[in-house]
């Protein structure tokens, strides 16, 4: 009780006394324009263009960008199909850069499903790495079978081959509607990976954690029955375009951002919340001197306390060594 009355009391102290150290973004595309920035985005080609019973148009179909947002369809008929009535028409696209994960980044989007589409579909938000035949990826896969349940499904592969299912987890996502604009964070750090929705944690993953650089990655398609969860046998392909049917997917912005060094609770700054959810055991390893020396020589404080035997004294004897260094001045905290 006493050494979390004194971090709270530090955490105050130290806000008052140091402008943290903030992350850098990256990319930031709100779709302000008429149409994709070629410069950013790609729409793909070639053999990894079909998955499920999905093609993807070609670069020559590019979604609509149109009042900040762009707009990625699925058609129940595939003009381009060899057996007609065989396949989907998608949407994909993809950022020409691949990102690596360093320090650590956070990889943001706003989507939603327009109106409410049938089950079977999915929308993909996605970071992407391949090394073939073996691949890195972390997903956030929007299913409308999933409508109404406020899950959502996450997945993570660490050099995984394609016939394999990743570490897959269902979560529920407190008040999700997927048919309406919800965010969604993917936050990629050496150690874990992290699902944030509308701000809030929805998974956290140690165990499994990508390392290798990836693209990120937005599609809308339909899966066949190898995907359970996600497949709805009434939801078929036609053969006939006067039998089509469209649905949608909308993205409001993409924003990617590199996480500091010693930015312990992913937030974008190093400050003194960081030592607080060192000091609670929430970031990864409990109270890891590596973690602390990071965070203390990225905040810009002398390290008090290199090595204590025990962790439950760590915290205390630290908050006391910081106080020390720290200039004399009236604190309201008891």
């Amino acid at each position: 009780m006493k050494s979390t009355i004194l971090a709270n009391c530090l955490l105050v102290t130290l806000s008052a006394m140091h402008s943290p150290c903030c992350g850098t973004t990256l990319l930031r595309d709100d779709f302000s324009g008429n149409s994709l920035n070629q410069a950013v985005w790609r729409l793909p080609t070639g053999p990894g263009t079909f998955f499920g019973r999905t093609q993807i148009r070609p670069p020559s179909q590019p979604p609509v960008v149109d009042n900040g947002v762009v707009t990625l369809l699925l058609d129940t008929h595939n003009p381009t199909a060899l057996t007609p009535g065989d396949s989907f028409w998608g949407h994909e696209i993809q950022t020409f850069q691949s990102y690596s994960v360093e320090t650590g980044l956070s990889i943001k989007s706003r989507l939603r499903f327009v109106d409410t589409p049938p089950g079977g579909l999915v929308g993909g938000f996605f970071t992407f790495g391949l090394d073939f035949p073996i691949r890195d990826e972390i997903d956030f896969e929007l299913l409308s079978n999933a409508i109404g349940t406020q899950t959502i499904l996450t997945n993570v592969f660490e050099d995984d081959d394609f016939n394999q299912g990743g570490d897959a987890a269902n979560v529920f996502a407190p008040g999700l509607d997927i048919t309406e604009f919800a965010e969604y964070e993917i936050r990629w750090l050496p150690d874990r990976i992290e699902w944030f929705v509308n701000g809030t944690i929805v998974r956290r993953e140690f165990d499994t954690v990508t390392d290798d650089p990836q693209e990120v990655r937005i599609n809308l398609w339909a899966p066949n029955q190898f995907f359970g969860i996600a497949y709805n046998p009434a939801l078929q392909p036609v053969a006939n375009a006067a039998q089509n049917e469209q649905f949608s997917l909308e993205v409001d912005f993409v924003e990617i951002s590199r996480l500091p060094a010693g930015d312990l609770d992913a937030s974008g700054s190093v400050d003194g919340s960081d030592f607080l959810d060192w000091q609670r055991d929430t970031v990864g390893n409990p109270l890891a001197a590596d973690d602390l020396a990071t965070w203390l020589s990225a905040y810009g404080a002398p390290l008090a306390a290199a090595s204590v035997p025990e962790p439950t004294t760590t915290a205390t004897i630290l908050l006391y060594g910081l106080l020390a260094v720290l200039p004399r001045r009236r604190s309201h905290c008891r």
